[in-house]
């Protein structure tokens, strides 16, 4: 009836696609240590006021 409605869309091959996933965690895992110890003295400061 409709083409659209049971045939697959067409879609990219993303086998020879790669990321060098590494260099895209690095800058991540180090903003949230950072975040971690900002936190961590945010805490600790307001712990200190009660």
């Amino acid at each position: 009836m409709f083409p659209s409605l049971y045939s697959r869309p067409h879609t990219k091959n993303w086998t020879e696609i790669s990321t060098d996933s590494d260099m895209d965690v690095l800058p991540l895992h180090s903003a949230l240590i950072q975040l971690r110890k900002t936190l961590d003295g945010s805490l600790d400061e307001n712990l200190r006021q009660i």
